[in-house]
């Protein structure tokens, strides 16, 4: 525990001793924000979101966003999710639009089967 001081010190004594153990510590030293200080224009952001939900073409904009802009990572995170998910569902319904027309065909097929090759050519 501290010792209690045997007189009141005078304000002037106290700014004096404030003043010295001022001098004596370091002043903290400032996180160099300048790397973080670099976000992604606003224009951008909305680009590789538009992207990312239409095409799937914002994981271009998202890796140049999360390689150059470290202060908008989270934005290229979530251009990222967004994109691979565009991309499954293109992938799906591009799947289940293959296999409907596969049907189709088939049941074409077996309502009038192809012609022979001869009656094609007309011989």
């Amino acid at each position: 525990m501290t010792e209690l001081p045997e007189y009141r010190k005078s304000p002037e004594e106290l700014a004096r001793v404030q003043a010295a153990r001022a001098m004596q510590e370091r002043p903290a030293e400032r996180q160099n924000l300048s790397g973080m200080q670099s976000r992604a224009p606003f224009w951008l952001v909305g680009l590789g979101y538009l992207l990312s939900l239409a095409f799937g073409l914002g994981l271009l904009v998202a890796g140049w966003i999360a390689l150059a802009k470290p202060a908008s990572r989270h934005h290229a995170a979530l251009m990222t999710v967004l994109a691979v998910c565009t991309l499954l569902a293109w992938g799906l319904s591009v799947r289940h639009e293959e296999r409907r027309l596969r049907e189709e065909a088939a049941e074409r097929l077996k309502e009038s089967p192809p012609p022979e090759s001869a009656e094609l050519l007309g011989l």
